[in-house]
């Protein structure tokens, strides 16, 4: 009977290619599925996803697979790990604070539709990450690496604003939505943070960098 749903593991390639081709042309509703293990970068996913819907697809899904992936090797070869999930690191030349920074120094409205993040200075990350060396474990110990404050887009964009002397123009919606990540299993193991991003200052050295110019000596 046409028209039933399929999923279809899909690499983009000829085998899976030419399975779905052949599902719609039967009628079939299909939606494809690619396990990214850690061997597809960015654009080889677009290019997936851009061919399962030429090709018919009603649907294109991507699964992150590789912590799974690092959790099995870790269980199956006794390998001891520990699995770091990092959310938004920022320096003084890169970072969602940067691009905020930069949008509203250029007069261009930034989106309040992803309302809340929680960010963590890239020293601060590199500190964990190798803390994390002493607390390896079999299975995997799992870490949050984020900032401690949750902070609101919005704010963000207009005490830059205020900084910069320049209204900070807004877009969008704030959503019941944010980018960010517990960071309670992360306290209870590695020191805290030494740098609060909410706590007086967004920007600790403003003379270092040029936003216009997109330029910065990335000390803190």
């Amino acid at each position: 009977m046409p028209g039933r749903n399929f999923v279809l593991a899909f690499s983009g390639g000829l085998d899976t290619s030419y399975g779905l081709a052949v599902l719609v042309d039967r009628g079939e509703r299909v939606t494809t599925v690619t396990v990214n293990t850690g061997g597809f970068d960015e654009v080889e996913l677009a290019d997936i996803k851009l061919r399962s819907r030429e090709l018919g697809a009603v649907e294109h899904i991507v699964v992150d697979g590789r912590e799974r992936l690092y959790e099995y090797c870790s269980r199956t070869y006794a390998i001891p790990m520990a699995i770091l999930r990092l959310n938004y690191a920022v320096e003084m030349r890169y970072g969602v604070l940067v691009d905020i920074a930069q949008r509203v120094w250029a007069g261009q409205p930034v989106d309040v539709s992803m309302g809340y993040l929680n960010a963590i200075w890239q020293a601060d990350a590199n500190a964990a990450a190798l803390a994390a060396f002493g607390h390896v474990a079999v299975p995997p110990l799992v870490l949050n690496v984020a900032g401690p404050e949750l902070l609101s887009v919005r704010q963000v964009a207009e005490e830059f604003g205020q900084r910069f002397g320049k209204p900070a123009l807004i877009e969008g919606t704030r959503k019941n939505s944010r980018y960010s990540l517990p960071r309670r299993a992360c306290s209870a193991v590695i020191e805290p943070v030494c740098v609060n991003i909410a706590s007086g200052s967004l920007i600790p050295h403003p003379p270092l960098v040029d936003f216009a110019n997109d330029t910065g000596t990335g000390q803190r």
